[in-house]
């Protein structure tokens, strides 16, 4: 694995499943609880429906993933992107919370996970984008509803 692949593999975490719960979690305990209820209902909605696409339209990644149960097809498929959806939430959610300055903190990240996305060769272009707009689209609507 070369150097690049490594610094990657690491970006993407910050729009894994593992950091949005530790997210959540810290959100949680600092007393942001606006915060809070947003992002897991984002969590809850994005993975719902990321399972229900997967379901009925299975795409392969650039780099095909075997799958032999539900659980790893729907893995193994790579539209949307959940990474880019969550990344998409964390910047509009925590921007429309707290401003110019969540703003200028999350645009990079996110810029750099759906980046880690393409490099890693898990999604292409059409994944990535498809997922970053869904997860503008539900965090506005979560948004504008609490």
């Amino acid at each position: 694995m070369s150097l690049k692949e490594k610094i990657f593999k690491e970006i993407t975490l910050a729009g894994s499943g593992a950091a949005n719960i530790l997210i959540i979690a810290i959100l949680l305990i600092i007393g942001e609880t606006r915060a809070f209820i947003l992002l897991t209902a984002c969590l809850i909605i994005s993975i719902t429906l990321t399972v229900l696409i997967r379901s009925f339209y299975f795409k392969n990644r650039p780099k095909k993933q075997k799958h032999n149960n539900f659980l790893e097809k729907i893995d193994a498929s790579s539209f949307p992107s959940l990474h880019s959806m969550r990344v998409a939430m964390y910047l509009f959610i925590f921007t429309s919370l707290y401003g110019y300055l969540a703003f200028i903190t999350f645009l990079p990240l996110s810029i750099l996970v759906v980046i880690s996305r393409l490099i890693l060769r898990k999604h292409d272009v059409y994944d990535v984008s498809f997922g970053f707009i869904i997860g503008l689209i539900i965090s506005y609507v979560l948004v504008l509803l609490y």
